[in-house]
C-alpha cells in the first residue's frame, strides 16, 4: 500500500484545483494574487476535504514550491488565512530560506528544460543524477552560486536509521537531500523545531538534529 505522503505528492496537480475551487483566493491562478499561507491551514484542510495530514501536507508541500508561492514568502510579511483575510502570523526567516532554495531550483529546472530543449543531445530529466550522488566538478556545467555549508545530513545517516522498509529509506533519502542538506547547523535545529515542536539543545549534533526529524516525519506517515 502506497504511503499518504507518496499519494499525495503524485496526486496534488489535481488535489490543487480542487483546493482551488473551495478556496478560490488561497490557490489563484494568477501568479501575482499568490499569498502565503497561515500555518492553521493545513488543519483546516484536513478537516474540510477529509484528508489525512501526511497526504495534506504532501499536497500543500507542491503548491508551496511553486515559483509564484516563493516569490509571495518573500514579498509579504505576514501569512493570509484560505479566505484570504490577513493575519497578524509573520513569515518567519526559516520559510524565507525555503523559498529562497526552492526558487534557485526551479530556476535550474528551467534552465534544464531550456538547454534539452535546444540541444537534443543534452541528458534529458531521466538521466539526472540521483540527489544524493556526489558532483562532479569535471562534469559540472554551471559555476557555483555559493559556497555551500558542510552538509548536515550526510548519506551515512540512513544507513544509521536502519528503517525496516526500502520506501522509507528512498523517501526519506530524498527528503533529506532535497531540504537539509544545504542547510547549516543553526537553521537545521530550526527546522527539526518547526517540524517536531520539540526544542533541542543547541548543542545537539546535526546528525543527530536529522535523526529526530527522520523519526518523526517517519511516525506521522504511519
Amino acid at each position: 500500500m502506497k504511503s499518504e505522503t507518496g499519494r499525495g505528492f503524485k496526486e496534488a496537480r489535481d488535489q490543487i484545483e480542487a483546493l482551488r475551487a473551495r478556496w478560490p483566493k488561497a490557490f489563484p491562478l494568477a501568479a501575482h494574487e499568490v499569498r502565503p499561507l497561515e500555518t492553521a491551514s493545513l488543519d483546516i484542510i484536513v478537516n474540510e476535504m477529509g484528508w489525512t495530514r501526511p497526504y495534506a501536507r504532501a499536497v500543500l508541500a507542491v503548491w508551496k514550491k511553486r515559483t509564484a508561492y516563493c516569490r509571495a514568502i518573500l514579498a509579504y510579511p505576514t501569512r493570509f488565512r484560505l479566505d484570504g483575510s490577513p493575519t497578524d502570523e509573520i513569515v518567519d526567516d526559516i520559510a524565507r530560506n525555503h523559498a529562497q532554495l526552492d526558487l534557485a531550483r526551479n530556476q535550474q529546472r528551467k534552465l534544464a528544460r531550456e538547454a534539452s530543449a535546444t540541444n537534443p543531445k543534452a541528458p534529458g530529466k531521466n538521466a539526472q543524477p540521483a540527489p544524493w550522488a556526489p558532483e562532479s566538478p569535471a562534469n559540472k556545467e554551471e559555476p557555483a552560486v555559493v559556497e555551500r555549508p558542510k552538509v548536515a545530513c550526510p548519506s551515512q545517516l540512513i544507513e544509521a536509521l536502519d528503517l525496516a522498509l526500502e520506501e522509507d529509506r528512498i523517501l526519506f533519502g530524498l527528503r533529506v537531500f532535497r531540504h537539509f542538506e544545504r542547510m547549516a547547523p543553526e537553521a537545521l535545529l530550526d527546522q527539526a523545531f518547526e517540524i517536531t515542536r520539540e526544542r533541542l539543545p543547541r548543542t545537539t549534533p546535526p546528525a543527530a538534529i536529522c535523526k529526530a526529524i527522520a523519526k518523526f516525519w517517519i511516525a506521522s506517515r504511519r
